[in-house]
């Protein structure tokens, strides 16, 4: 409980952070680059109802991953068997299990939560960064848009990705700790 209340306390403070810093930088969104605004026409209001959507789903769903994780009970298991335990309740071989449906949502839930706290929060922080160098730095803008800006999708799906491969390492590598310690 006190990780899903700490996370969520600190990706409360990033969103308004990142809220604060887009209104002093572009007070009138002329500026934002937020497909919200440049593609639906969002203005204030429905950035603020978006974003407190965004962040309860966000607490909602991290609330699977910190409070309601199931372990799997089997021991001495690889790591695809680990992973098809989880996703289908079934052991496959090899990588057979990536061009299935999962049968778990629970544990697709979870992962999802664990998205939203891990990636969430640092492409917060980073656009409160951004923003204030918007706001301090005028030639930022400049060399943002004409640099940084065609990368910035295939930087956030290289991270998502890398995000999904680390919590899956990091779990299987909490599971093989138990289960060695049962075993010992």
């Amino acid at each position: 409980m006190r990780k899903l209340v700490f996370f969520s306390v600190i990706l409360l403070a990033a969103r308004l952070g990142d809220l604060y810093t887009t209104w002093l930088a572009t007070p009138d969104l002329q500026n934002e680059w937020s497909p919200l605004v440049t593609v639906f026409g969002f203005g204030w209001k429905q950035l603020l109802v978006f974003h407190a959507g965004m962040y309860v789903l966000a607490v909602w769903l991290m609330g699977f991953y910190f409070l309601r994780r199931r372990n799997v009970e089997e021991r001495g298991l690889s790591f695809l068997e680990y992973w098809s335990l989880l996703y289908f309740r079934n052991k496959f071989e090899g990588l057979s299990m990536l061009r299935k449906i999962p049968r778990n949502g629970r544990i697709l839930l979870e992962e999802i939560g664990y998205l939203m706290a891990f990636t969430f929060l640092p492409f917060s922080i980073l656009a409160v960064a951004n923003n204030v160098c918007f706001g301090f730095f005028p030639a930022y803008g400049e060399w943002f848009h004409r640099t940084l800006s065609p990368l910035a999708l295939p930087a956030v799906l290289a991270y998502s990705l890398g995000n999904i491969a680390l919590f899956h390492w990091y779990d299987y590598s909490k599971y093989r700790r138990m289960s060695s310690s049962v075993h010992t």
